[in-house]
């Protein structure tokens, strides 16, 4: 019989972050849970009762005890090490079973996606709240189709330091020849490219190339690409 049962919580905001682990313990038979639903939506019934199993007193409920906000239950699903989504009705014996979940390193993944908030009637710490979690730095690297230069270099943008925070690729855009990093005359021959040279439209919200892994490090950098300067005859 088995009497833990581990999972992590990963949150698509902190994918550049390693995931925390939680254990669940399994053997108090009043409250015993089937299936990965019951993991979330078990009953209060029992809390704050100190004759309890430690399980209850340290609190299973993944929402109800705070451990995630219940305004993300609507953006949580669990899944595999190998990113294949679980079905909540999944019994957790036939996980255990499986081998799933029987340690830290087989755990089972709970997946919190971003908070949809409704823009209209929030506080100011509200709209702080989808990107406090994101990750500080926009890294990308100047790509010179002609005549590149021997050395690629790369550029970090601290939001920090920034008078708010980039909503879109276009205003990293306009960021970069604002700053004078490249003259005005490329503005009409540059593009953005992902890591594997896919086109990124000047449209993309910043914060989902980020939660896509795209520019969170040196390693990861978003690539400028900057074409050829076609001079005029009047230039």
């Amino acid at each position: 019989m088995f009497t833990e049962f581990w999972l992590t919580y990963q949150f698509t905001s902190r994918v550049h972050l390693p995931p925390t682990t939680q254990l669940i313990e399994l053997e108090n038979p009043e409250h015993k849970l089937t299936d990965l639903e019951d993991v979330l939506a078990h009953g209060t019934s029992r809390i704050g009762c100190t004759s309890c199993n430690s399980l209850m007193v340290a609190g299973l409920l993944v929402f109800r005890q705070g451990f995630i906000e219940a305004k993300y239950r609507p953006a949580t699903w669990w899944e595999k090490k190998d990113g294949v989504k679980i079905k909540a009705c999944t019994t957790i014996d036939d996980l255990l079973i499986e081998g799933i979940g029987r340690c830290p390193d087989t755990a089972l993944k709970l997946v919190i996606g971003k908070y949809r908030m409704n823009r209209k009637n929030v506080s100011h710490t509200d709209a702080r709240f989808e990107t406090e979690d994101m990750p500080t730095n926009l890294w990308f690297s100047y790509i010179y189709i002609h005549n590149p230069p021997v050395q690629v270099v790369t550029q970090r943008i601290k939001f920090a330091a920034l008078p708010r925070r980039f909503e879109k690729l276009a205003h990293v855009t306009n960021y970069v020849f604002a700053q004078g990093f490249l003259p005005s005359k490329y503005r009409a021959v540059v593009y953005w490219q992902s890591l594997c040279g896919k086109r990124i439209s000047e449209c993309a919200a910043v914060d989902e190339i980020l939660i896509a892994g795209e520019g969170i490090s040196e390693e990861k950098s978003l690539r400028l690409v900057i074409g050829q300067y076609l001079a005029t005859s009047s230039s």
